[in-house]
């Protein structure tokens, strides 16, 4: 008995992941993103200090040894450098290895390298930056137009839009984050352990470039937590996702703890804890301690607590930096977008992780307000990526409550918001600290192996040449001590060895002469008044 067996397939045709639409806004999000940043890093002449810091580390684990020491090296281990580092390898490593491009292709002195190449690594992450920021949005709210405002906000918004361009862990940090909320939501949606996995991993990259990326691990694990109490999901089921994220997680973050011993070496972190374990002094007060030519830098763009009730010090000086960092009218429209959706966040999973990452972040910052004394925007960027996509999502509904043409009139909203952000946007930072390089140029041709320097601001001494692998000690007793000056009234009274080097030039009896001072036109005369970087010399103990 012969059978045959045979049907017509049908045929289907394939779905599209990434429609017309999305790939138009998607491909105009990448233009202005590189536009944006393209014009800030090319003109960009003084990082951010604090990318000193990451430049160094890059280059001292260039330098570091992998294999063990033979025959008398001297050089640090890759786990010594690690140890030693107050902060995570994830953006020195991505430093490194643009520069191991940049200086075959740049022909410049190493200190301008490094830097630029740590300010090319924020600038291709951050216009890889659009593509999680954008399905996130559209993700969320179903709306192409809701993804699409909401990462042009975010990327135009002037300080996102300078800390993202300049030598700083922002950037990346803002990849890996979003690409883990990303994950997550997906996961949330899907009910895929295997989303959860990947978005483990992704949750630890963002740690292993800023210890606060577990934050998003906490986000997360407490949204599949709660769905499980709650009995959306099975609590087997939630258990299961719950070990998938932590898995992902111990995999990208747990060799850089095993090599620490611990959970971070950050400063902030440790005073955190000797706060909790009963130590007097908090960061700010100590801010000027300090020995050789060591700097541990505040930020510069920070609100330091003062005197009086900190508590209300605290929450209004984390609502003043949020605020600010998000260009105040995106601030108001995202708290807008929360009244609107609010109803939404309880039956939404997704909203919901993005409120509990707000209340997380929130709480991280009342922290460290509290116990360090203070809080900058660079903190804050979390926040105001999530205010950035309920602002998106607010702009239809705040338009047809107008009565306008709803969908002319958000559009007509989101220009008008771009608009009236991108002129300080475009303005490039630090443009008061240029003469710095130039007296490091001139330091590195007059300072000797036995004399001090003495700089708060940290860049002359970089730019000389004398700080690019560790801070050395002063000499004991130094042949001249060199001072880098800024005039006039200063703020800067918080930076370590500020007060030493007033009290240089202040000396009476062993008078420091000017010797070098940028604008190198200003007349010698004036130098002390209109110049915006001095540098003294004062003869030393061992001349």
């Amino acid at each position: 008995m012969n059978a045959r067996v045979g049907a017509k397939l049908e045929v289907v045709a394939p779905r599209r992941v990434v429609s017309p639409i999305d790939a138009g806004y998607l491909l105009l999000l990448l233009a202005v993103s590189l536009g944006l940043h393209g014009w800030l890093v090319s003109r960009i002449q003084v990082t951010a200090r604090d990318g000193i810091g990451f430049a160094r580390d890059a280059l001292k684990l260039h330098h570091a040894r992998i294999i063990p020491a033979r025959n008398g090296d001297t050089r640090m281990s890759v786990q010594e450098v690690l140890k030693s580092a107050q902060q995570p390898p994830g953006y020195p490593l991505a430093v490194l290895g643009t520069w191991e491009v940049v200086r075959h292709v740049w022909d410049a002195d190493l200190p301008a390298q490094i830097l630029k190449s740590a300010q090319i690594v924020s600038l291709i992450a951050a216009a890889f930056l659009v593509f999680p920021t954008y399905w996130l949005g559209r993700m969320l709210f179903n709306s192409k137009f809701i993804g699409f405002a909401g990462a042009l906000l975010f990327q135009t918004l002037p300080s996102i839009a300078h800390l993202t361009s300049d030598a700083l862990t922002e950037s990346l940090y803002l990849l890996f984050a979003s690409t883990a909320l990303l994950l997550g939501l997906r996961g949330l949606r899907r009910r895929s352990v295997g989303m959860f996995l990947l978005c483990g991993l992704a949750t630890g990259l963002t740690y292993v470039v800023r210890p606060e990326g577990v934050m998003f691990l906490l986000a997360v694990g407490t949204t599949i937590a709660g769905v499980g109490i709650f009995r959306v999901w099975g609590r087997g089921e939630a258990l299961g996702r719950l070990a998938a994220l932590a898995i992902g997680f111990g995999l990208a973050a747990a060799p850089y703890m095993i090599i620490i011993n611990g959970f971070s070496n950050k400063n902030a972190f440790n005073t955190i804890l000797d706060q909790m374990k009963g130590a007097p002094t908090p960061l700010w007060q100590k801010a000027a301690e300090g020995h050789g030519a060591l700097v541990r830098s505040p930020a510069l763009f920070a609100d330091f607590s003062q005197q009086g009730n900190r508590i209300v010090w605290a929450g209004t000086a984390i609502a003043k930096e949020t605020s600010k960092a998000a260009h105040y009218a995106v601030f108001v429209l995202g708290l807008v977008g929360i009244g609107l959706h609010r109803r939404r966040i309880a039956a939404d999973p997704g909203l919901a992780m993005l409120m509990v990452l707000g209340v997380i972040n929130l709480s991280v910052l009342a922290v460290l307000s509290l116990k360090v004394g203070y809080v900058s925007e660079r903190h804050t960027v979390v926040l105001v990526l999530v205010l950035s996509l309920l602002a998106a999502a607010s702009l239809e509904p705040v338009c047809q409550s107008l009565g306008t043409w709803t969908k002319f009139a958000a559009r007509g909203l989101l220009l008008a918001l771009v608009a009236g952000a991108l002129p300080a946007a475009l303005k490039p930072p630090h443009e008061t600290r240029l003469g710095h390089p130039h007296a490091g140029h001139y330091l590195a041709e007059h300072v000797g192996p036995q004399d001090a320097l003495i700089d708060p601001f940290e860049w002359a001494q970089w730019y000389a040449g004398r700080t690019l692998l560790g801070v050395p000690e002063d000499p004991k007793p130094p042949q001249a001590r060199w001072v880098v000056m800024e005039p006039g009234k200063s703020p800067h009274s918080l930076l370590p060895r500020y007060e030493s080097a007033v009290a240089v030039v202040a000396d009476t009896k062993n008078v420091a002469e000017l010797k070098y001072w940028w604008p190198e036109d200003v007349p010698r005369a004036d130098a002390p008044q209109k110049a915006k970087v001095l540098v003294y010399r004062q003869a030393g103990d061992g001349k």
